[in-house]
C-alpha cells in the first residue's frame, strides 16, 4: 500500500484504469473481486492524498489568479475520480472566456466585463 501510494497522481491513473478495467461482478471469480476492492480502496487513498497536497499548494500560492477554477478542478478529481474529465472542463471554460473577453475589451469597468461574462453563462 505505501509503495503504491508513494508514486502520486501515477498511482491514480494506474488505479483508475484497473478499477474500471477489472469490474468485479457478482459472477467474477473471487480474486477478481478481491483485487476491484483492493484498486478502489487504494484509488479512494490515493485521491484524498492528491487532493489534499493539490489544496495546500492552490492554497500556499497567492499569486494565482484562477484559484477558483483551480479549486473545482481539484474538488471534482476528489469527488470523482474516474468521471472528472479535467481536459474538458478546461477547453469548456476557455471556449466561455473567449466568448466573454470577445464582448468586451480587457480595459471596460469591470462591472461591464462582469456583465459579459453573465451574458455568456446565462443568455
Amino acid at each position: 500500500e505505501t509503495l503504491v501510494l508513494s508514486r502520486g497522481p501515477d498511482a491514480i491513473d494506474a488505479l483508475a484504469r484497473l478499477a474500471v478495467v477489472t469490474p468485479a461482478t457478482s459472477s467474477s471469480p473471487p480474486e477478481r473481486r478481491r483485487a476491484t476492492a483492493l484498486a478502489q480502496q487504494l484509488l479512494a487513498k490515493a485521491t484524498e492524498a492528491w487532493a489534499e497536497q493539490q489544496w495546500k499548494q492552490l492554497i500556499e500560492d497567492a499569486d494565482r489568479v484562477d484559484t477558483l477554477e483551480e479549486g473545482g478542478l481539484v474538488i471534482s478529481q476528489w469527488a470523482a475520480p474516474l468521471e472528472a474529465d479535467v481536459k474538458a472542463v478546461r477547453a469548456s471554460l476557455r471556449r466561455l472566456a473567449d466568448r466573454a473577453a470577445a464582448a468586451v475589451g480587457a480595459s471596460a469597468p469591470l462591472c461591464e466585463r462582469v456583465a459579459a461574462v453573465s451574458r455568456v453563462l446565462f443568455d
